[in-house]
């Protein structure tokens, strides 16, 4: 497999991969009476995609650029409105202070991403590295999309594996040494985020900010890293910006899913 196809095969999530197993499983067992197990549905469905992956990105380029294709009118289509997308950021983040539109128009502060990691962790099940970053992304930008302001003033950077506060590290190293979560090891790069007995139940944050919490952990929180990863990456909020780049606050408003006031 080619870099072209790997990359082009990464983009296909697990849950299409899944999905069309389980069309193909119908299929098979309502026309040829068999019933395939979905592990080798899933696994021949992937090596399909990645050798038509190969065949069809080596004319990629001459496809999208012949004057008259279809498929060359509608990647310019694309590539016009990815390019909208990206300018209309750009402005929102040269209309108000960097400090503001970057961090959710909130001084950053390590003890509010930790209160909102600790909540997290005592209120949440399998939080993981990975699952813990998505879950804090999705309750700092709901509650500026609600309140106008973020829990932490954290900055996101966009990453290969989704949204990341850019100062989390820091944040749990302080609840590790304060003995109030464990940091458990859970493989390469990860680990397992553990609230320990002896914490206190005095989070440091508004009743409203834990409310947007709540609702993330209730819509999200089931969730494997996997999953709520993927779930991130179709955000525009990680569609339009590029890696390493701090992500707007202002990309909240169009999330796939966004809950009413929770104080009404």
């Amino acid at each position: 497999m080619n870099q072209d196809s790997e990359a082009l095969f990464i983009e296909i999530g697990a849950s299409d991969i899944k999905r069309i197993a389980k069309g193909l499983q119908d299929h098979y067992a309502a026309e040829e009476h068999k019933e395939y197990p979905l592990w080798a549905l899933s696994r021949a469905v992937r090596s399909w995609l990645v050798r038509r992956a190969d065949s069809f990105t080596e004319d990629v380029v001459d496809r999208l650029t012949t004057p008259g294709r279809d498929e060359a009118r509608e990647f310019k289509s694309l590539l016009n409105e990815s390019l909208e997308n990206a300018q209309t950021a750009k402005t929102a983040a040269a209309a108000t202070p960097d400090s503001s539109v970057f961090t959710g128009f909130r001084p950053f502060s390590h003890e509010r991403l930790g209160a909102m990691a600790l909540y997290i962790a005592e209120k949440g099940k399998d939080i993981y590295k990975t699952k813990l970053n998505k879950l804090l992304f999705y309750s700092d930008f709901i509650n500026f999309h609600l309140y106008g302001h973020s829990i932490s003033g954290a900055k996101y950077i966009h990453v290969p594996f989704g949204p990341v506060p850019e100062q989390y590290g820091t944040a749990l190293e302080q609840l590790a040494k304060a003995g109030r979560v464990k940091l458990l090891p859970a493989g390469r790069q990860s680990f397992l985020l553990k609230p320990t007995d002896s914490h206190d139940e005095k989070f440091e944050l508004e009743p409203e900010e834990l409310a947007t919490i709540d609702w993330v952990l209730e819509k999200y929180g089931s969730l494997s890293s996997v999953e709520i990863s993927e779930l991130s990456h179709n955000e525009k909020a990680y569609k339009y910006t590029r890696p390493g780049e701090e992500i707007a606050y202002r990309y909240a408003a169009f999330f796939e899913n966004l809950p009413k006031k929770l104080n009404d």
